[in-house]
């Protein structure tokens, strides 16, 4: 399980390795991915990795709007965004 609940108002990256949230996943790119959080609005873009970024299923291929509970795969992992009130 991926925790992004600390995710920064600004990009984060996603992958195997050298990247803000890592992942065990061996399909994943060592920076497969980008989210970045701005106000209200999240989004999803692909960093040139070599098995894409998937959202709903379909392969994005520019910066993508995540809504409350959209799911993302990256590599063989499945993440979903859950937006919460800050505290």
């Amino acid at each position: 399980m991926v925790d992004l609940r600390l995710l920064e108002p600004s990009r984060n990256t996603i992958g195997r390795a050298s990247a803000d949230v890592t992942i065990n996943d061996t399909e994943a790119s060592r920076q497969h991915a980008s989210i970045e959080v701005r106000d209200d609005l999240v989004l999803l873009e692909d960093l040139k990795s070599t098995n894409g970024t998937l959202v709903d299923g379909e392969k994005i291929t520019d910066a993508t709007v995540l809504q409350d509970k959209s799911e993302f795969r990256i590599g063989a992992t499945v993440l979903m965004l859950i937006v919460t009130e800050d505290a």
